[in-house]
């Protein structure tokens, strides 16, 4: 997915570009401004005295396809980093589940039997990590 992301990204990209490209090149209505400034009659010499309506097409079209690829784009995204962010709590909440699970045998070995700081401590982590869990589904939706 984070491939296709990258490729759409592109083509929007190249779409902007051919968009600017074509609205400048518009000639204006009343013969002045940014138009006349790249070269208006230049388009009609090149092109033939009906690029007005094929610009305008070429940009309706253009637009459309940026509109379009901008609305995708958002959608994909949203779902690629919830689907980044869901893979992350669970790899911090097995590593959390492991560190606790040989920090309690290791403890216990230590002692040569369970004492209560030592499931006050796996109690602690544990309320940490859901804390943190909590802060960050908090800051997600915000």
């Amino acid at each position: 997915m984070g491939f296709l992301i990258g490729l759409l990204t592109f083509i929007l990209f190249l779409n902007s570009v051919f968009l600017t490209l074509v609205i400048l090149m518009q000639l204006p209505k009343k013969e002045a401004g940014l138009g006349t400034a790249f070269g208006g009659g230049a388009t009609e010499a090149l092109f033939g005295a009906g690029t007005g309506n094929v610009l305008s097409v070429a940009t309706k079209y253009s637009a459309t396809i940026f509109l379009a690829l901008s609305l995708i784009l958002s959608v994909m995204n949203a779902r690629y980093s919830r689907a980044q962010k869901g893979q992350f709590e669970e790899a911090v909440q097995q590593q959390s589940a492991a560190q606790t699970t040989t920090q309690t045998q290791q403890e216990t070995d230590a002692t040569g039997e369970g004492t209560a700081s030592g499931g006050a401590t796996s109690a602690q982590q544990q309320q940490t990590m859901s804390n943190l869990m909590q802060l960050q589904n908090t800051n997600a939706t915000e």
